[in-house]
């Protein structure tokens, strides 16, 4: 049985760092030696890497590309308005639900600071025969906010009675940056209750990582009740793609306003000491890692250690896509996330 302690430390061993506030996780991949990767009869670049095209139709990027996106997200509807469920702990939780009834459902587990209105823009391309949940995880949206809890392991531990609440068997977790952290830990302690993961530009581990503690150290430490929507739009532009349309912006805005600064604190000094790489080779569900190659904060080398480490994990690579891909690619990431669920299902 895994220790409930497990990916802990006490102390993070933050200091103040004159690197810009931006962050990116530590590339732990350099140790690993070529040779040992062939050691789980994987190769790379190769059978464990599909690679999806430059959206742009070029490797060089730019503004066509910029256009292009953009207009993948006209006609789709940022105005959807979410439910609440109340789990058995009393803890309420915000969600949107959509298709039908079926196994397995997939459930959205949006990341640090996001509610489950940033996956608006891929909800439409979901078919309607599958069951789709996307959720505010707590402290965020319009979830509870207790006074403390927001640790990877506490996320963690609202999502399967959330599933229980919903009546789902077993679901394929989706997460984004941070929170694949929490679908990862949830795959560990309650295997049988998730099907698969996808990982979008997931990191190894946060712990210590230089450019997080700039952020903890200089923002986040920093901040004080309420937050203001100049900074939550700035902190949006900041960490999100350039090519989002204005409505879903604003949308992300208005939650993000709604996280408490004690839910930021907790939060990102937990992303600080956490640390699940030596249990990644436990995680025996099939995994899909999602990374576009132009992600500035996400090395691929990160990806490559994740697909080393985890056993049943592939890498899809989109080209020219950054460090969101379901926001830059909208269509294409729902055909993946929708393609991986049906062929966990068949």
């Amino acid at each position: 049985m895994l220790s409930r302690s497990s990916g802990r430390r006490s102390n993070p061993g933050c200091q103040q760092w004159s690197t810009p506030i931006r962050w990116a996780v530590t590339d732990h991949a350099a140790t690993i030696e070529s040779a040992s990767k062939q050691t789980l009869g994987r190769v790379y670049g190769t059978a464990s890497e599909r690679v999806r095209a430059d959206p742009s139709g070029s490797s060089a990027g730019g503004s066509a590309g910029s256009m292009s996106a953009v207009n993948r997200h006209q006609g789709r509807i940022y105005c959807r308005s979410g439910v609440q469920i109340t789990l058995g702990s009393g803890l309420t939780l915000s969600y949107w639900s959509q298709g039908a009834v079926g196994d397995p459902t997939i459930l959205f587990l949006p990341g640090p600071t996001d509610s489950w209105r940033s996956y608006e823009p891929i909800l439409g391309a979901i078919p309607p025969h599958l069951r789709v949940v996307a959720v505010s995880l707590r402290g965020h949206g319009d979830s509870s906010k207790p006074g403390s809890g927001y640790s990877i392991e506490h996320l963690a531990a609202d999502v399967v009675p959330l599933l229980d609440a919903l009546d789902i068997e077993r679901a394929v977790l989706v997460g984004h940056s941070g929170s694949c952290l929490v679908a990862r830990r949830v795959a560990l302690e309650a295997p049988d209750r998730v099907a698969g993961l996808v990982l979008e530009a997931a990191p190894t581990t946060l712990r210590d990582d230089p450019k997080l503690c700039e952020l903890v150290n200089s923002v986040v430490s920093e901040l004080t009740d309420p937050v203001g929507p100049e900074f939550a739009r700035a902190f949006v532009a900041d960490t999100s793609s350039d090519v989002l349309p204005a409505e879903l912006i604003e949308a992300l805005v208005e939650d993000l306003v709604k996280v408490p600064v004690r839910v930021w604190q907790e939060m990102f000094t937990s992303l600080l000491v956490y640390d699940d790489t030596a249990e990644l080779s436990l995680v025996n569900t099939p995994a899909l890692l999602v990374w576009g190659d132009a992600d500035p904060l996400v090395p691929r080398s990160i990806q490559d250690e994740l697909a080393y480490r985890i056993p049943r994990a592939e890498l899809v690579v989109y080209r020219g896509v950054g460090q969101t891909p379901r926001w830059e690619e909208p269509e294409q990431f729902a055909n993946d996330v929708t393609t991986f669920a049906l062929h966990l299902s068949s």
